[in-house]
């Protein structure tokens, strides 16, 4: 049984637990509690029966001493969000460049809200301490930082996935489509988390979803190691079996199947089954589910399978001039000229299956980009 990282339960502070399972547990401790501990330290409790088996369940044992041992640090690393450089292409002259204006477009106006500020908890809270701190000091944790870059590269690399989409579109005309907030629950059990960073699927006429394409978007210097990594844990869980859980108000983009269709269209994954599959209803938590070992209909197909994509930052010896538009969906700007048809780039050092694909942002302008955004809110 795969096991999550004690990062991948707790918030970046400490503060708050994220599965949904041991947030439950959680709840009813401070309840009963006059004196109740911070998530972090009540995660690390000497716990027995009921909650020592679910919290084992979920980070493991292993992960569970080490905290007992205090090998995971309380305190978390600030960052000076007044200090960070400001990047070449985002000024000249001392003034903003129409590039730095496009790409804040891109990630406030409000359909990009609510990605933007995911797993972000109480940050956005003016009532928290985290944003106490941000207000008064201008500094905020770096878990949050980069939970807040990972957030906008996965904005920011969407043009690159619409563009793999208009390859796939030519195979499979208005039925595949680019698929956001699919969730996984692994093995059965647990609650449903992010899996990986958008897909492109097939509903088939059965209601079944075919997995085509993974991508994996990572903001980080090392994105594309990062990324791999990624890669490889997901496939290393999904071995335990997995079921697919896509809200039915989940974002998809698809082409219209006529050969004069340029712009992708954006529909609600209940509006695209619906027009696709004779059949396929929807759990009581409004989300259509599909299993990996599932015999019947509502199957999860062709999860290993799948191309993956490795999605990185720009280094800075790979920079280009790309222009990008208020909404950055035309085709003409999707397709890359430094890149093959489909855009991939294959990384040797880990098999010809996991490729590699560059967005026109840097890793220092996604740090500036968080830092404007968490300034100015």
């Amino acid at each position: 049984m795969s096991c999550l990282d004690v990062d991948e339960v707790l918030s970046p502070d400490g503060n708050s637990i994220l599965h949904a399972g041991l947030q439950t547990l959680y709840a009813a401790y401070r309840k009963s509690s006059s004196t109740p501990r911070r998530a972090i330290e009540w995660l690390a409790m000497g716990h027995r029966g009921r909650r020592l088996s679910a919290i084992l369940s979920v980070i493991g044992r292993n992960n569970w001493l080490r905290l007992r041992r205090g090998l995971r640090s309380s305190a978390p690393v600030m960052i000076d969000l007044l200090s960070l450089p400001k990047p070449s292409r985002f000024f000249h002259n001392g003034q903003p460049t129409q590039r730095f204006r496009q790409l804040q477009a891109m990630l406030t106006n409000g359909d990009t809200t609510r990605k933007l500020r995911d797993r972000l908890g109480n940050l956005f809270d003016s009532a928290s301490e985290a944003r106490q701190i941000l207000r008064t000091s201008r500094e905020v944790s770096l878990g949050y930082m980069n939970i807040l870059k990972g957030n906008i590269a996965e904005i920011l690399s969407i043009p690159r996935q619409l563009y793999v989409l208009s390859v796939y579109n030519k195979l499979y005309p208005g039925r595949a489509v680019l698929i956001t907030d699919l969730r996984a629950q692994i093995g059965g059990s647990g609650a449903p988390r992010l899996f990986t960073d958008n897909i492109i699927g097939l509903i088939t006429e059965d209601g079944n979803l075919a997995v085509l394409h993974v991508f994996e978007i990572k903001s980080s210097l090392n994105g594309g190691v990062d990324g791999v990594h990624q890669v490889l844990r997901w496939d290393d869980r999904i071995q335990d079996g997995v079921t697919l859980h896509l809200p039915a108000d989940a974002k998809l983009y698809r082409f219209g199947s006529g050969s004069g269709t340029t712009a992708p269209m954006e529909i609600t994954a209940e509006r695209h089954i619906r027009d696709v599959a004779r059949s396929h209803s929807r759990s009581s938590r409004g989300a259509f589910t599909f299993g990996s070992q599932s015999t019947s209909s509502s199957r999860a197909l062709q999860l290993r399978e799948a191309d993956r994509t490795v999605m990185a930052s720009l280094n800075r010896g790979s920079l280009t001039q790309a222009s990008i538009s208020d909404t950055g969906l035309s085709v003409s700007q999707l397709a890359p000229t430094d890149f093959s048809l489909a855009g991939l780039d294959s990384v040797s050092a880990f098999g010809p299956d996991i490729a590699r694909m560059e967005f026109d942002v840097t890793h220092e302008e996604i740090e500036y980009l968080a830092a404007t955004i968490l300034l100015g809110n």
